[in-house]
């Protein structure tokens, strides 16, 4: 399904508009939505928000509150809440005003409190994959990811495969996040690496149902295979196509599953690829934030 919007005139509020003192990284998913209206041409940023037809409030680690609280209560909201959508790439975040977020569970959706999203935040590290790298993949299929923010974690990491590779970047016995390691930077161009090189892309639940590596999976011509019940997916393309979801009670039969599709790796690949240019590359992705 091709989104589409007619041409919109956004107003994109300025965390410190509402609160002054914000906590570390509140601002970045408004710094990145910002970068992106300067690369595309449909849509308009206004300084009115009287004038515009939609108001965009990003914000990100709860910097408006638990239940946007600050929001609710600022000088922009009760003349404009008919316009005003949130978008928050928090983990877990409440829904209490309209709006995007890329974690939102299967049961807000359904409710009509949220849709889906993508990763929006110039916090986020940016591989920048390129389609050329797509013929380049040896490993059948890979994860790397943190075992403690979910159990289902901690099974994967108990594969072997012949063509895989697992690897844990903290455990429950670290005392940081692989974040707050000296050695992150190794961390990340290891996963760069590795995803580069893998057909499949295992993207298991963590602290939410959703993860970001769902797309960098797909940005890197690699398949996604889902493994989580509860995440709702962004509207526009057919998920079906290029991606495999798998129930979490299911997980042991993951590796199976993937060798059933291994003859289609590049095939789906290359429609993950598509998918990521049209709905949520640098390019398109306040394309699709209108639409929705």
């Amino acid at each position: 399904m091709q989104l589409t919007a007619p041409a919109t005139k956004v107003f994109l509020l300025p965390p410190k508009q509402v609160v002054t003192a914000l906590p570390p990284l509140a601002e970045t998913c408004y710094d990145q939505l910002r970068a992106g209206f300067a690369l595309q041409t449909t849509h308009l940023l206004t300084d009115d928000p009287g004038s515009a037809d939609l108001i965009l409030a990003p914000i990100q680690n709860a910097g408006y509150g638990l239940r946007f609280e600050a929001l609710r209560s600022s000088k922009i909201y009760q003349p404009y809440a008919g316009k005003l959508i949130v978008y928050s790439p928090d983990d877990n975040q409440f829904p209490s005003l309209r709006g995007l977020y890329p974690a939102a569970p299967l049961r807000w959706v359904r409710r009509g409190w949220a849709l889906p999203a993508h990763y929006i935040s110039s916090h986020i590290h940016r591989f920048s994959f390129s389609a050329d790298e797509a013929a380049q993949k040896d490993l059948l299929f890979s994860f790397v990811g943190s075992s403690r923010t979910h159990p289902i974690r901690e099974k994967i990491l108990q594969w072997r495969h012949p063509r895989a590779v697992v690897l844990d970047s903290s455990s429950k016995s670290d005392r940081h996040y692989w974040w707050e390691k000296e050695n992150k930077d190794d961390l990340l161009d290891s996963f760069r690496e590795i995803t580069r090189r893998s057909r499949f892309v295992v993207c298991p639940r963590g602290v939410s149902a959703s993860s970001i590596r769902l797309f960098e999976a797909i940005e890197a011509s690699s398949v996604p295979v889902i493994v989580a019940d509860d995440l709702a997916l962004p509207l526009g393309p057919n998920w079906e196509e290029f991606s495999i979801r798998v129930r979490e009670r299911e997980i042991d039969d993951v590796p199976r599953l993937i060798e059933h599709y291994a003859d289609r790796a590049f095939e789906m690949g290359a429609a993950a690829r598509r998918a990521w240019e049209t709905y949520f590359s640098p390019e398109a992705s306040i394309g699709s934030v209108v639409a929705w």
